[in-house]
């Protein structure tokens, strides 16, 4: 069930990372946390159908988006001193 959890919210852990960069890279002034979602799912969407590359892209954004989820629980489990170990 947690690996199904995981796909389900890899594509759009890497689209809410897209679309923060795709932001920062096209306006100076941030975009709101659900317009960068939106933008980056698009482009992802998008880059998605073209021919012959489209399911590597898939493919690597879920792989990706899986290793993001994966550090962000390994990071809320860490304990306090270790954060500010591996920050220093």
């Amino acid at each position: 069930a947690l690996y199904w959890l995981g796909l389900m919210l890899a594509w759009p852990a890497l689209g809410l990372i897209l679309g923060t960069e795709v932001a920062r890279w096209a306006r100076r002034e941030p975009m709101p946390a659900v317009g960068a979602l939106v933008v980056g799912l698009i482009v992802l969407h998008l880059v998605a159908y073209l021919p012959f590359v489209g399911g590597l892209i898939s493919f690597l954004t879920f792989a990706f988006g899986l290793g993001l989820l994966v550090q962000v629980v390994r990071g809320w489990r860490r304990e306090p001193d270790q954060v500010a170990a591996v920050a220093a």
